[in-house]
């Protein structure tokens, strides 16, 4: 849709996307272009189109790290001279910067200093490229707010979601997007202005009518307001797991963190890829009643936003225990 509305507005040279390192997309074509996990896109490289990729703005990997708060000035001005450069580099010839908003997911659940959505979106505009945000994952509520955008008073170009648009009953995903790109598709039926890109399923009418009431849903049963003191005891729980001494790093992002375990975390000494470590937590917790999934060392909780503190509560009791069997050993 990007590329298609630069056609339409007569900018046929603005073909590359910046997108940055760790982050996930998809598995289309498309969507592994503007990827960064190499362990999921490097067998398809021959196939992917040209971008710009960038390092990923996150607080705790990087080596300019001074605190693990999310509000690392130096990290985050780091990443925008980044963007930045890139932009300045293929001054015209950007379409786009797509991004998760707020939080990786896939990647590792790495979470953006603050401020940086917004400041991106500033430099986005500033050089007049389309800000693109992946909500596949962190929109209807995943973050405490409807749309991750909205903790940082972003209003992008393009917003994709899917995950909890059907409440995960049925698969759906839409794309959102301004006046400003709807009106560059209209036109006579001669200009062929259609964005004839799409998917068999698109629009299905079953799926469609489970996320309208997943809506009404959300608005009726207030269900955001109602999350906050949910999403406030999650937090306050994760941090009893920095008392494990192979916990080393709990990122949270409202109702969304990652537990990384280190072998040192004192040294950042990770452990071996070979040890399999998040996968045996991820089978001790099973044992326990507790299905989780693990990426590489980091153990991933994303709960229902529905669930009751209690089983909250039991659900990371779980957790703590099965990090603990497993590091012990």
């Amino acid at each position: 849709m990007a590329y298609q509305y630069w056609q339409h507005k007569g900018e046929s040279q603005r073909k590359l996307f910046i997108h940055f390192d760790n982050a996930y997309h998809g598995d289309t074509i498309g969507a592994m272009s503007v990827g960064g996990i190499d362990s999921f896109h490097t067998t398809f490289d021959s196939l992917l189109f040209k971008g710009v990729r960038v390092s990923a703005p996150e607080t705790y990997r990087s080596a300019h790290n001074t605190d693990t708060s999310g509000n690392n000035t130096v990290v985050k001005t780091r990443w925008l001279n980044a963007v930045e450069d890139a932009l300045s580099e293929n001054a015209g010839q950007v379409a786009g910067i797509i991004l998760e908003p707020l939080i990786q997911g896939a990647g590792g659940m790495l979470i953006a200093p603050k401020g940086f959505l917004k400041e991106l979106a500033v430099l986005a505009k500033r050089w007049k490229v389309l800000l693109i945000v992946d909500e596949v994952m962190t929109g209807f509520g995943r973050t405490g707010k409807m749309w991750a955008c909205e903790h940082e008073n972003v209003t992008p170009d393009i917003l994709c979601t899917a995950k909890g648009l059907a409440a995960g009953y049925l698969p759906l995903a839409a794309t959102l997007t301004t006046d400003d790109i709807y009106n560059a598709f209209l036109g006579e039926y001669r200009d062929l202005k259609t964005f004839f890109h799409g998917h068999t399923f698109t629009g299905n009418p079953l799926a469609c009518a489970v996320a309208l009431e997943n809506i009404a849903i959300f608005e009726r049963e207030n269900l955001l307001s109602e999350l906050q003191p949910t999403i406030e005891h999650f937090r306050n729980r994760l941090q009893d797991f920095y008392a494990l001494p192979h916990v080393g790093d709990v990122r949270v992002c409202g109702f969304a963190a990652g537990v990384e375990l280190m072998k040192n975390p004192d040294t950042y000494t990770v452990y071996p890829f070979e040890e399999k470590v998040g996968i045996r937590v991820c089978q001790e917790a099973l044992t326990r009643g507790a299905m989780l999934r693990p990426l590489v060392n980091t153990v991933v909780l994303m709960p229902p936003l529905q669930i009751s503190i209690s089983a909250l509560d039991t659900l990371l009791d779980i957790v703590y225990t099965s990090i603990e069997t497993v590091t012990k050993k």
